[in-house]
């Protein structure tokens, strides 16, 4: 039976389809009692009665798996005899989707996902579950990017082994008819191996033909020579045809691909900090990017390094800001007050000397995920997993124009420097906007190269827009020229960037991601200046301070770190109790640093260096 948009499955309102299978049907839906929206997974069988009866138990068994790297499964139930499953609304979609076949990834990105669902298989082996279904298709990425496990083994005869869109990554054995929980961890060696190569493996699973390590597929470093003896190791053990070969845990295969990783010689992709490359003009550009000037007309440049000095830290207050993470902070021109975006739905305006909310903004339907404060300090943008941008009073939250051309949820917005235009790019789909920010209307659009876009930035003196997205490049467009000319960086690591800033001065910008490496480099030619390394997770938030000597940075490992760019030392650093501190914002004066964490606490801090 086929459902439709509209139809009403027990409490649950079909609302749009969003993916559809040979085994099922998957729409977005609306929970009726509580109007909160849900995934539905309609599958295409109609069950008899002893058939429902072993579907409710194992339902039962995997809405009972409760891990972060889970998608958590909080219904489920027979509709005329076919059986659904109610899941959490994955808005980035699949890694399918994310890096579609034929992509390479960077060993980074392929250690952050290996690890996550090494995680999650670990905990599901460990409650005697195994998945039998591992692709790139199960695997969903939630509004974190963190990836959520999928689609777990149902025993029902839709779902044969031999079918050719479950056997692509099927270890030999359970093509056989015999699954084990290393049967899973050979799916997931299959998808990394897919990953380095950017090829989907194929093999004949009864083939008695081994290559090395008892493999039934060529060696990883015939494929990619880059890729490290310790590496390949790892992944071809976990290839081995015969289940006994292989590590004897997922916790085990994890633990070895991570010292594998650390193992890797100093001219590996990560030590070695590859440059950023031109990859090409977009829209032909010729034009490069010129340094503010001061009032004599002199290019600003970053001054002469000092002697190394530390700062000292001193909290001056921390407030809840009730429930789910902190999102995003912004100071006002004046450094007075603090606005603050989260996971509630509330935008929130704080007394910065007290620690005191001064306003709530609610007019959000879901959680609000960026903030900023106008230069002129009059209006405040915020926006959301909504698609919608909403530009209110600062101090009477009176909406003053909602921005709605987006049809994606939103996932960065930035001011003008003269508070005239708004920046805002939204996701999966990456679609950059600008609009004057008094009457509302669209100024222009930009559509980067690649979609899914983590973070948008103007130039100093308001002539571009740099936006960075998920392959690790960095484009830069020139709003103001008939064409709206750009320049597109790359860098050869390919490793997700999620944060950046430009220096005062329109020359050099600060980068920050996957990596966990911080690059201070030249927009202009693409080149690296300095490399701030320390952080042990990705880079999730990055702030100059007003002078531009200082940048502050923020990381998934709870970390907030202050660097001298003069010197390239790290001259401050915290560690949260509640990681990851998704925002860090200097204030204008530059003397306080706010930080947001997972927990939903903001920390200003008193910064000061020794006279």
């Amino acid at each position: 039976m086929l459902y439709r948009a509209g139809q009403q499955i027990g409490h649950y309102r079909l609302t749009h389809i969003v993916g559809e299978g040979p085994h099922a049907q998957v729409f977005v839906a609306e929970h009726l009692p509580s109007q909160a929206p849900v995934a539905i997974k309609m599958l295409r069988a109609r069950l008899a009665q002893e058939e429902i009866e072993k579907f409710s138990r194992s339902a039962r068994r995997i809405a009972n798996l409760s891990h972060p790297h889970i998608m958590r499964v909080s219904d489920y139930g027979v509709e005329r005899n076919v059986p659904y499953l109610v899941m959490e609304v994955a808005l980035n979609g699949s890694l399918r989707r994310r890096h579609p076949e034929g992509t390479r990834l960077s060993t980074q990105r392929i250690l952050a996902y290996a690890r996550q669902i090494s995680e999650a298989l670990h905990y599901a082996h460990s409650e005697n579950y195994l998945h039998q279904f591992i692709k790139p298709e199960n695997m969903l990425l939630d509004k974190q990017g963190n990836v959520l496990l999928s689609d777990f083994f149902l025993p029902l005869g839709i779902f044969t082994a031999r079918s050719p869109e479950n056997s692509l990554y099927m270890a030999p054995e359970q093509y056989q008819g015999v699954a084990r929980q290393t049967s899973d961890q050979y799916a997931l060696g299959l998808i990394i191996y897919e990953w380095f190569t950017g090829e989907r493996p194929t093999y004949d699973p009864l083939s008695t033909r081994l290559f090395q390590y008892g493999s039934l597929l060529p060696p990883l470093r015939a494929k990619v020579p880059s890729v490290s003896t310790e590496i390949e190791q790892v992944v071809m053990t976990a290839l081995a045809r015969e289940p006994h070969q292989r590590f004897k845990s997922m916790q085990a295969f994890a633990s070895a691909l991570e010292e594998a990783f650390r193992a890797r010689p100093s001219s590996g992709p990560l030590r070695s900090f590859p440059q950023r490359v031109a990859v090409a003009p977009a829209s032909q550009m010729t034009t490069p990017l010129s340094p503010l000037s001061t009032p004599n007309g002199v290019a600003v440049d970053v001054p002469e390094a000092p002697a190394e000095v530390k700062a000292a830290g001193r909290v001056i207050w921390t407030a809840r800001a009730n429930h789910g993470a902190v999102r995003s902070l912004s100071w006002s021109y004046d450094g007075r007050r603090l606005v603050s975006g989260g996971n509630d739905m509330q935008a929130r305006v704080w007394d910065a000397s007290t620690g005191k909310v001064l306003l709530s903004y609610g007019g959000h339907r879901t959680g609000v995920h960026t903030v900023a404060w106008s230069p002129r300090g009059l209006l405040i943008a915020s926006a959301g997993y909504d698609p919608q941008v909403h530009v209110w009073s600062a101090t009477r939250g009176a909406i003053m124009h909602t921005f709605q051309a987006h049809t994606q949820p939103v996932k960065a917005l930035a001011w003008s420097s003269d508070g005239q235009r708004l920046a805002s790019v939204d996701g999966p789909d990456g679609m950059v906007r600008v609009w004057d920010a008094m009457s509302g209307m669209q100024h222009a659009t930009f559509k980067p190269q690649d979609k899914d876009v983590a973070a948008l930035t103007w130039s100093p003196d308001g002539t571009c827009v740099a936006v960075a997205s998920e392959d690790g490049g960095v484009q830069i467009w020139h709003v103001n020229t008939p064409r709206h000319h750009g320049r597109i960086f790359s860098d050869p690591s390919f490793a997700s960037v999620q944060a950046l800033a430009w220096a005062s001065g329109n020359s050099y910008m600060a980068s920050g991601g996957e990596e966990q490496v911080i690059h201070y480099w030249n927009t202009n030619t693409g080149r690296d200046k300095l490399l701030f390394s320390g952080h042990t997770q990705k880079i999730l938030s990055l702030s100059w301070s007003q002078d531009g000597k200082l940048l502050a940075s923020s990381s998934a490992d709870g970390s907030v770190r202050i660097w001298d760019v003069r010197t390239g030392a790290c001259v401050f650093a915290y560690s949260s109790k509640h990681p990851p501190v998704h925002a860090v914002a200097w204030s204008p004066g530059g003397s306080l640093l706010a930080c947001g964490d997972a927990d939903g606490s903001i920390q200003v801090w008193q910064i000061q260096f020794p006279a």
